[in-house]
């Protein structure tokens, strides 16, 4: 394998070594340019299909304190970064004034 990349490097690689390879990276490079978007509503109807059950269990009040529970946390941790950057923001311009208060 060290052998082939020094010949590689070298330009001493045999001519259909390269075109071989070359070929088939090509189609595959084709091929990613050519992908469609996933269909919405195929994604929507999946989603709902392992999604439906969960909801409309016996379980659906744990459920709901749950997603309220995620959505709690997640409203408190972006409060708490936004109150560090406006510390971080006043200790830089103290900073950048000469500020010692």
């Amino acid at each position: 394998m060290l052998r082939r990349r020094r010949n590689a490097l070298r330009g001493t690689v045999k001519s259909s070594d390269s075109t071989e390879n070359a070929a088939p990276r090509d189609a595959e490079l084709d091929k990613d340019d050519q992908r469609v978007g996933p269909n919405l509503e195929t994604l929507f109807r999946r989603f709902w299909k392992v999604a439906a059950p969960y909801w409309s269990s016996e379980d659906k009040i744990q459920a709901r304190l749950r997603l309220g529970a995620v959505f709690a946390l997640t409203l408190t941790t972006t409060g708490i970064s936004v109150g560090f950057n406006f510390l971080g923001r006043d200790f830089y311009n103290s900073l950048a004034n000469k500020d010692q208060e």
